[in-house]
């Protein structure tokens, strides 16, 4: 099977290097030379596209979609983000109706809806939770920092190497997928332990919560065997 990856960041590299033990062929853009803004997708074979880029916010959701709708694969896979529901939505799923409350959110759920008013059953859309893995993790940044905010607000993550077995394992029938672990400890309690086992100062928090969103998956569990469904190591 022959994968396009519009997008190969840190999560494209990854995916690409999966695919390629399991098989697999791949291609993929990169920003330093493709522009979804700028120019039409590559003509290479694909049955698989695969969309990896973030918000493009100069770039109308119904253009974005016109230009992926250049494929011709039987398959579409769009990464989205669970930042398609807002803070005040509390416990979500596949089936709660999203409320974005920042402006990428909102371009997530139109490009969502473009997507799929284009590509109907071909199209998958996936919505990670926030990412970790390598040396990518949220505490490298709080690391020593006084008064966050949302001491008390629920972490929706996701180990990367877990979201490519979530990628790979979707059924072919699955039209949306939210790729989050189903651990949700307070920001405060989790940053401040992966603080300790990175050797790093550790963050303050304020005890408050600015957001109820615990995002659940109602396919996620039973699709892979998980590998950090804790969020225990990088």
């Amino acid at each position: 099977m022959q994968w396009g990856i519009i997008g190969l960041g840190w999560l494209g590299s990854a995916l690409a290097e999966r695919l390629k033990i399991l098989g697999h062929e791949s291609w993929g853009t990169h920003r330093s030379s493709f522009e979804m803004t700028q120019h039409d997708l590559p003509t290479h074979p694909h049955d698989v596209l695969f969309l990896n880029t973030p918000p493009l916010m100069t770039l109308a959701p119904k253009t974005f979609a016109r230009k992926a709708f250049q494929t011709s694969a039987p398959k579409v896979i769009f990464i989205s983000s669970t930042s398609v529901f807002g803070s005040g939505q509390d416990s979500v799923d596949e089936t709660t109706p999203p409320a974005p409350d920042t402006p990428s959110g909102r371009w997530l759920l139109e490009t969502e809806g473009a997507l799929r008013s284009l590509f109907g059953s071909r199209l998958l859309v996936i919505r990670p939770g926030g990412l970790i893995g390598g040396e990518r993790h949220p505490a490298r940044h709080l690391s020593g920092r006084k008064g966050l905010s949302g001491g008390c607000d629920r972490v929706n993550l996701i180990h990367r190497e877990d979201l490519l077995s979530l990628i790979l394992a979707a059924p072919s029938e699955l039209s949306l997928l939210h790729a989050v672990s189903s651990h949700h400890p307070t920001r405060a309690d989790y940053y401040t332990q992966w603080s300790q086992k990175l050797g790093l100062a550790a963050p303050e928090f304020i005890d408050e919560e600015t957001s109820k969103r615990v995002v659940n998956s109602r396919h996620a569990e039973a699709l892979i065997k998980w590998r950090c469904r804790e969020l225990d190591w990088l």
